[in-house]
């Protein structure tokens, strides 16, 4: 039920049954709304985490354990990764679209 993708259980006390709704062109537009959704949680959580490494080169290099270059290369080593998971993400919504849509 927290899901909020639509199922809902029902308990016979052995039991518990999960009742899936057929997938309508409405259904499938819902969902397709709910990838996007968590997609973009995805993308938010990579982006918060880049920012978190870029402050912390950036801290290191304020308290001398890290030299200029070296802050801007793990600046840049922080946006190769961070470009590389959003991709994927990218990637999986397409997939998980197409998917949804046959």
């Amino acid at each position: 039920l927290v899901s909020d993708i639509g199922l809902v259980p029902n308990n016979d006390g052995k039991v518990i049954r999960l009742s899936m709704p057929q997938l309508t062109s409405e259904r499938r537009e819902e969902l397709t709304r709910v990838l996007h959704r968590i997609a973009e949680e995805g993308k938010v959580s990579i982006r918060n985490s880049r920012h978190e490494g870029i402050d912390e080169a950036e801290k290191l290099e304020k308290q001398n354990e890290m030299t200029e270059d070296d802050k801007f290369l793990a600046k840049e080593k922080v946006q190769e990764i961070t470009n590389k998971y959003t991709d994927q993400i990218k990637e999986l919504l397409k997939q998980k679209e197409q998917e949804l849509q046959k």
